[in-house]
């Protein structure tokens, strides 16, 4: 839910410097005409980002409240206390990795992004890219270690898993019937030493097996609750 939260937090922020670019090619007479188009074309581009962005986000953070406040049903709510599942461990770790990954590649493209704009020419393209490489530095160890710290908490905190009649709430990712451009296409129960509850996605006109899968580890005591879970999934995508 949180996460939901930051995302149209961010989403916002995009919409602004959306229009502070827009505003900037209006009122700043001295840039030359190319140099007005590329600011308010990417502005624009900004502007639309950040709307759909919120939009998107905005609607998952309000589902996963009313999932949270028991306003829509809820068929199963489960609650890993930290270290009780290897399978969560592990997920928070590649999710952490994968974070990292992302925070160096956008530090990578400011840098790219502040050359650019310092062999532009402009009369402010010194300042900007100074500014920008110096923003960019000062965010890059501030993301890691924010990184760091909320995935090290995530481990030494309870999970939870939520799953409504049509929506799946787990470390704190909303998944629903739809994933990207995949549907939800089997839910079947892994039996092992951890039982999982598997929601398998794919296209249903590429039959080369699930494309996306969500593993919920089951409590020791709910295997009851997850063939019912399983049974009412399966008879939801059955009529889709």
């Amino acid at each position: 839910m949180k996460k939901e939260y930051i995302h149209c937090i961010i989403g916002l922020i995009i919409l602004f410097l959306g229009a502070t670019s827009c505003i900037t090619a209006i009122i700043l007479n001295d840039l030359l005409a190319s140099s007005k188009s590329v600011l308010f074309l990417f502005g624009v581009c900004f502007i639309l980002v950040g709307i759909v962005s919120y939009a998107q986000h905005n609607k998952k953070y309000l589902k996963i409240k009313y999932l949270k406040n028991n306003e829509i049903p809820v068929i199963a709510h489960w609650v890993f206390k930290p270290n009780s599942s290897s399978y969560i461990n592990e997920l928070l770790y590649e999710r952490k990795s994968s974070t990292v990954s992302t925070i160096i590649l956008t530090f990578i493209l400011c840098l790219v992004i502040a050359c650019c704009i310092l062999f532009s020419g402009e009369k402010y393209s010194l300042s900007l890219s100074i500014g920008l490489i110096v923003v960019s530095f000062l965010a890059l160890p501030t993301a890691l270690f924010y990184n760091d710290y909320s995935y090290n908490s995530k481990l030494t905190s309870s999970s939870e898993a939520l799953i409504g009649e049509d929506c799946i709430y787990f470390l704190d990712e909303l998944y629903t019937l739809h994933k990207s451009i995949y549907f939800l296409e089997d839910i079947r129960i892994n039996y092992s030493s951890e039982n999982t509850l598997q929601f398998l996605y794919g296209d249903y006109d590429l039959y080369t097996g699930p494309m996306y899968t969500i593993n919920i580890p089951i409590p020791l005591d709910e295997l009851e609750v997850a063939q019912q879970v399983q049974k009412h999934y399966l008879d939801l995508i059955l009529y889709e």
